[in-house]
């Protein structure tokens, strides 16, 4: 703000009342107001007095003005969506606020669980374990200034896929295995079976592969075999169907 004058015979010095927003500085030989502002004030006036003539001689202005908050914003507009068990990394970024400590927090709703937000660098991080659509809203806050922005992020289950759907035939007597191992999946996974699987054969629950020797006949059934990770959060069904039949017999001839 320039606050000299004109019209002056001899130099002059300038002064102001009352004291100026923390910050800001009157340069007594030259008039000028300058500086940045570190408190936010309200609207005050502040009178400048320019003297020559050892004082003998003065004018004095007053000027009216506050110091307020500039215009903040929060990025990214939008935050990516991810899938459960996943870990997750996204910073979030201001500008505009006061230069020093940003502070963060969230203002309203709630982040999915098992994500958190670093009240000091502003990157939300973790793996979260529930599903579902979170709505939040991010600040930041620095000298009584902040800036804030409305998310949503979307937590939803991964792909989980069976990878073999080809069965064949038990013999009874003979070994047999069958492969019900799925793909996509972020976590372990945790597989069972429902009707019961046929005496003398059983179910990996940790590798999906159903083997054994089967010693009683069975009618061709079908097995629902469910996967499950995230403690059953997200799960997947294939159905197998197979018997447990006797071997070729033939009778040679005399």
């Amino acid at each position: 703000l320039d606050a000299s004058i004109s019209g002056n015979t001899q130099p002059v010095t300038y002064s102001v009342s009352p004291a100026l927003p923390v910050g800001l500085s009157l340069n007594t030989s030259t008039g000028e107001i300058s500086g940045t502002p570190t408190i936010l004030t309200s609207s005050n006036i502040y009178t400048v007095t320019a003297s020559q003539s050892a004082g003998v001689c003065s004018v004095t202005q007053n000027y009216t003005f506050t110091v307020v908050c500039p215009t903040a914003s929060l990025n990214p507009n939008t935050l990516p969506n991810t899938t459960i068990g996943t870990a997750y990394n996204q910073t979030i970024s201001q500008t505009g606020l006061p230069s020093g400590t940003i502070n963060w927090s969230i203002s309203a709703g709630s982040l999915p669980a098992g994500l958190s937000l670093n009240t000091s660098t502003g990157v939300i991080s973790g793996i979260p374990s529930a599903t579902g659509t979170f709505n939040f809203t991010i600040e930041a806050s620095n000298s009584g200034c902040l800036a804030s922005r409305a998310y949503s992020m979307v937590v939803s289950c991964p792909t989980i896929t069976f990878t073999n759907t080809i069965v064949n035939d038990a013999i009874i007597g003979t070994s047999y295995s069958l492969d019900a191992e799925v793909t996509g999946n972020t976590q372990p996974v945790t597989y069972s079976v429902n009707p019961a699987l046929p005496t003398g054969l059983s179910l990996n629950t940790s590798t999906g592969v159903i083997s054994g020797i089967p010693t009683v006949l069975n009618p061709s059934t079908t097995y629902i075999i469910t996967a499950s990770q995230s403690s059953g959060v997200c799960s997947v069904t294939q159905n197998y169907t197979f018997a447990v039949n006797c071997a070729g017999i033939t009778i040679n001839p005399n």
